[in-house]
């Protein structure tokens, strides 16, 4: 069966294993190529790499048709303009912290306060969760002589901190960290904004079990032990009994530190090596200073910068002066890889670089890869992966201030701060060690168990929100540049789209298609009939992006100006005033003044004379014990004058929305209602670009931190929030103006929770051959932080890409992308697919049907997604950790999972003829059977294959998935709605055996009926001698309102009718469409399986299959049944690779059904030669 439009294209007919350092033959069959099986106890195959082709022959031209480089661009980043760890005085400060620690490690700690001190220090009771903290040392001085610990044990004039502890039912674990009474408020992200799960989520205490260790030699408490059991289903796979993890949290008191552990197993300890520290609000004229312990008050640390630095011409002053917070983090046991912390050019298997990863999100001009430095986002999310026993972990840092995480790396110590513990000393005295720091803010940390990959999804998304489902177009191809200058240029590229027969769903417009730059405007020359225009594409099924960024243009002929401006929604800048204040009296002190009456006169003279004298007066003399009333300098906030932060963007002068206020979201939101944004229409969807924020003027392109937002809040505290707010109000506003569709909005900058608002993109990446192999390790970052709506820009942003890397970029994105878009730079040559030569055309239009082949099942892992929070792509190692190989550079930074079915490699090199593919295997007692998606070849896993790469990227499914396509070749996503689907099944050789899903709904609306199918296919019996398989589906059917419950027979009838009606009904598409769709398809067939084929039944099997039979179902009344199911055989034919072809099978995914495929009856007695 021929599997993709164009089979002279398909050159995938060689895919051969690589052994002993050479490329051998397979040495199979005539009609098939798949490679001998390995024989037992045989050495896995060396792995080498594919060879490269100097050929000028080659199909993918390149040499002789590539564009001319622009000289317009540099070549490197500009280091001057991003500061480093050693340029932040916080981090800087952190890192001769964590030195002074590591050197004089038993001077210093943290303690919980006992019971008595905790009582004593007035105030409400604490929870059994919440503890007073001090440290062991009185003042830096202390340290400075060589004091001990327990010379100072018991002193508390150290910071007032308090520790929570919250417990929550899916399993993760909460480290939150403050000051008790600070000077002003810390910061701290609002409920909701990111953590959304709420105090119901909460495990009861009274489910948690509370236990105390006491030391044997003084009788007081040594730690708090709590222990709870969690219960989840698995994320994502067949619908299993729940799992239950057993968590256990150790809290040692003195020195403080927290284990957690996972089913009895410690999987992670914090404040293992003692570097927490947690700087305190303090005036600039702290007195008593002395008596305040952290990083800001040491003298051998570090005290340049407290209350104010410079970074090259810009000034940063600090009203509240240092409030910097850190930690460190061990992931425990034999962890050699730890993963995430997008979003950096960096490797997947992070690296120990001398610098440590930055997260402050910022504009990067051509930014380099393999560097910690910062990008457009962050998540502070990173997985550690335990290689002895196969478990995964997560951390989370809830900190949107600048933070610095350094990876360190394996460390197996003899000894450790605080000892050994809990019964596993050898355990916890080895792992990955990290330290995180952040400049201001709460140390707000969450630690999730797992104990495997999908649980940690699962746990991070219950903390975080789940995504919602995106509509079926933005899975689709995107076309994209800076700019389509007109409305005829931008119709010009649809119309040939058309002509040249490519699917694509979206056309996007950049900047210049505004009014000066004033976002949600037209500029009327170019654009005169914008909604004109947009309707034309909706003819076609599809949809317009207008770019809406948040610099707004600061000019009084502009209304989202003048109405921000008045409604005083803008970020501001304070010159701050301070006043003086007297410290409050300690309890029991009284005010002294400064002179006394004098105590040896008792009274006026004996011959005063008030009539004559006077009254008299008391003389008065110095008070000895008066002292002269310290004050303290603090921020006056009512006579601090504010005024609207301006700074310089594309517009040139603008200000920038508070997008942190809920009031600016409000106003943001409304602005998308068509009637507001006139020349949109419900077609116009939105990219907002540059929210960093991107200020061409200020201090490494964005905002000063001492900008301020609402409620005071400094820029400082939450400058990483500030993409998300302004994704978060774009979202809003679609969902409150689209009439009941679901919202698609683009982002480049983000922060955890940012996925519950739509994609994400890498940001300005180059036409370059590194930057397309190292996309591979940015998305699967980014989906690790829960962003599995990520891609990468096709062909490079910047540069002009030669046109093998441009179809390369396609092949690879195609599949791999699940954000598929092209964009390029104003100063690139024009790089639409038709501007390729012949050959490469046919190539980029081939891969571009490839991914509308594959939507139903790229819209089914976005199903899965949403649920269970497994990412949509992955890496080798979150299904095929216990595969030693896929940690291997050469497989985990060029490799990708879609899915639990799908793997592709990235080709990263020009002139490739072959690109060898590893095929993991699951389990090392256990071979993987993976098959060449084209030819549907079986391949034996454990081993490496050098595909043809002529003409496509490498694809291969995994044996035991079956994967919903649709082969109709359709102009764009909506138009495929009723097309059929076909299932393409890869058995498991080791148990005859497959599963997977297919999810249907309208595609298009938040609230949809909807059916998610699964499908199995197993040995079923023998009958009569034969051996019968069974193939089948069972459906959930759902309402369009999630509140309902519990349907009824009747009910599941009714909605599936209005599922059928629904996809039935293509309003936005014009009447010439519809009667060319329905040309093509007579009737609405979006719930029909038109073909199921079936791959690895083997020879014998294949070629004895007999018939397939179609079960129908009778009722229990109808005469002579008694129930009992009739059969309707099927059309089905086998083709030469032993792949079985059934056609027309007239089943449903809307309904149940079952076929059998049953053998021919002389191979009775041979099961186990089939199915063992």
């Amino acid at each position: 069966m021929a599997t993709t439009s164009s089979p002279s294209r398909v050159l995938f007919s060689d895919a051969r294993q690589i052994d002993v350092g050479r490329v051998q033959s397979s040495g199979a069959s005539k009609k098939t190529s798949y490679p001998r099986r390995e024989t037992d106890g045989r050495a896995a195959p060396r792995i080498r790499r594919s060879r490269r082709s100097a050929a000028a022959s080659l199909l993918l031209l390149s040499a002789s048709t590539t564009c001319h480089q622009s000289s317009l661009f540099a070549e490197a980043v500009d280091h001057s303009k991003f500061r480093t760890c050693e340029q932040g005085s916080f981090c800087r400060r952190y890192r001769k912290w964590v030195e002074l620690v590591k050197n004089t490690p038993a001077t210093f700690h943290w303690s919980i306060a006992d019971t008595k001190e905790q009582s004593s220090s007035g105030g409400a009771a604490l929870s059994p969760t919440e503890f007073d903290l001090h440290s062991t040392a009185t003042s830096p001085s202390a340290v400075e002589a060589g004091t001990s610990s327990e010379d100072q044990a018991g002193a508390s004039n150290s910071p007032p901190l308090t520790l929570k502890l919250d417990f929550y039912k899916f399993g993760g674990v909460r480290f939150f960290v403050t000051e008790k009474d600070p000077l002003y408020p810390r910061y701290k992200i609002p409920d909701g904004d990111v953590v959304v799960a709420t105090e119901r989520e909460l495990v009861p205490m009274s489910d948690v079990s509370v236990s105390k260790i006491k030391d044997d030699a003084t009788g007081a408490v040594a730690a708090t032990v709590f222990e709870y059991s969690t219960s989840s289903a698995p994320g994502g796979g067949e619908a299993v009994a729940e799992e239950t993890t057993k968590v256990k949290v150790e809290l040692r008191h003195s020195p403080l530190l927290l284990i957690a552990s996972a089913n009895n197993v410690p999987f992670a300890v914090v404040n293992k090596r003692n570097l927490l520290n947690f700087e305190i609000y303090r005036p600039q004229n702290t007195v008593k200073k002395d008596k305040i312990y952290d990083a800001a008050n040491h003298p051998t640390v570090d005290t340049h910068g407290l209350h104010a630095e410079s970074f090259g011409s810009h000034h940063d002053p600090k009203p509240r002066g240092p409030a910097s917070l850190g930690v460190d983090v061990t992931f425990v046991g034999d962890v050699g890889h730890v993963s995430g912390l997008p979003e950096h050019a960096a490797a997947l298997l992070l690296k120990p670089f001398e610098e440590p990863y930055r997260l402050y999100n910022l504009d990067v001009f051509e930014y380099e890869l393999n560097s910690p430095m910062a990008l457009y986002g962050a998540v502070p999310m990173l997985w550690g992966y335990e290689r002895s026993l196969h478990t995964v972990s997560g951390v989370l840092w809830n900190n949107p201030s600048e933070t610095f995480v350094k990876v360190e790396g394996f460390a197996d110590n003899t000894s450790w701060f605080g000892g050994g513990g809990s019964g596993d000393a050898a355990r916890l005295s080895k792992g990955y060690d990290t330290w995180w720091v952040s400049e201001s803010g709460v140390l707000d940390l969450f630690l999730f168990p797992g104990p495997h990959a999908p649980a940690v999804s699962k746990q991070f998304h219950s903390l975080t929100g789940f995504a919602p489902m995106p509509p079926v177009f933005a899975i689709g191809k995107h076309q994209c540049r800076w700019n389509y200058v007109s409305e005829k240029d931008l119709l010009e590229v649809h119309d040939k789209f058309e002509s040249y027969d490519i699917p694509y769903d979206v056309l996007w417009l950049d900047i210049e298609h505004t009014d000066g730059k004033r976002y949600f405007t037209w500029d009327k020359r170019h654009f005169p009939n914008p909604d004109s225009m947009t309707k034309r594409l909706s003819g076609h099924g599809r949809k317009l992006v207008t770019i809406v960024d948040p610099h707004i243009k600061a000019t009084g002929d502009y209304s989202v100006y003048t109405n921000l401006k008045d409604m005083d929604l803008l970020t501001k800048k304070k010159t701050w005033q301070y006043k003086d204040l007297a410290p409050a009296l300690s309890p029991g002190e009284e005010e002294q003044l400064p002179m006394i009456k004098d105590p040896s006169v008792t009274g006026p003279p004996a011959d005063w004379v008030t009539v004559k004298d006077g009254i008299w007066e008391h003389p008065m003399i110095p008070n000895p014990n008066y002292k002269p009333q310290e004050t303290i300098r603090v921020l006056d906030y009512q006579n601090s004058p504010a005024t609207n932060f301006e700074g310089w963007c594309w517009p040139g002068q603008s200000v920038y929305p508070d997008f942190s206020n809920p009031d600016m979201r409000k106003f943001w939101a409304a602005r998308f209602n068509t009637e507001l944004y006139t020349g949109s229409t419900l077609d116009t969807y939105t990219w907002n670009d540059m929210n960093e924020p991107s200020v061409f003027n200020g201090p490494e392109v964005s905002a000063p931190r001492d900008a301020v937002h609402v409620h005071d809040v400094e820029h400082r505290d939450n400058h990483n929030l500030y993409g998300m707010y302004v994704q978060r109000a774009t979202f809003e506003g679609h969902l409150e103006h689209k009439q009941g569709r679901r919202p698609f909005v683009l982002s480049r900058s983000f922060f955890t929770g940012s996925h519950r608002y739509g994609a994400i993109w890498t940001g300005d990446n180059m036409a370059q051959w590194a930057h397309l192999k190292d996309s591979v390790a940015m998305v699967l970052s980014h989906a690790l932080g829960g962003i599995s709506f990520i891609g990468a820009d096709v062909g490079g942003f910047f540069k002009n890409p030669e046109q093998e890397l441009m179809v390369r970029w396609y092949q690879f994105g195609a599949i791999a992308y699940p954000f598929f878009r092209n964009h390029a730079h104003i100063e690139t040559a024009r790089r639409e697919p038709w501007t390729l030569n012949k050959d490469n055309l046919s190539f980029v239009k081939a891969a571009v049907r490839l991914r509308y082949q594959l939507l139903p099942y790229y819209y089914t892992l976005f199903k899965d997604y949403t649920v269970t929070g497994k990412p949509v792509i992955q890496p080798l190692w979150y299904s095929f950790g216990k595969d030693p190989k896929v940690w291997e550079a050469d497989k985990a930074e060029f490799q990708i999972l879609v899915g639990d079915a799908l793997m592709t490699r990235v080709v990263a090199e020009p002139n490739m003829v072959e690109s060898t593919v590893y095929l993991p295997n699951e389990t090392p007692d256990k071979v993987t059977t993976w098959y060449c998606w084209y030819t549907k070849e079986p391949l034996r896993g454990g081993g490496s294959y050098a595909f043809d790469v002529r003409g496509n990227a490498a694809l291969v499914a995994k044996g035991g998935s079956v994967v919903p396509t649709k082969f109709r070749q359709r102009r764009s996503a909506a138009l495929m709605k009723q097309d059929p689907f076909t299932l393409n099944v890869f058995l498991d050789p080791n148990t005859h055996t497959a599963t997977g899903k297919v999810y249907v709904d309208d595609y298009v609306h938040v609230e949809t009926p909807s059916v998610l199918q699964t499908i199995t296919i197993e040995p079923k019996q023998t009958k009569n001698g034969a051996v019968v398989m069974s193939i089948y589906g069972k459906t959930e059917i759902a309402p369009a309102s999630s509140t309902t419950q519990g349907t009824t027979t009747a009910d599941s009838a009714t909605i599936l009718q209005g599922l059928e009606n629904a996809l039935a009904v293509t309003p936005e598409v014009d009447q010439a469409e519809k009667e060319h769709q329905n040309t093509a398809m007579k009737k609405n067939a979006g719930l029909l399986i038109e073909r199921i084929v079936i791959s690895g039944l083997g020879e014998q099997l294949a070629h004895n299959i007999k018939q397939v039979q179609r079960m129908i179902t009778q009722p229990a009344t109808a005469p002579g049944t008694d129930g009992q199911p009739a059969f309707e055989n099927v059309q089905f034919r086998m083709d030469l690779t032993d792949t079985l072809l059934i056609k027309l099978p007239q089943v449903s995914v809307g309904q149940d059904w079952e076929l059998l495929l049953t053998t021919e009856v002389d191979v009775a007695g041979k099961w186990e030669e089939f199915f063992i």
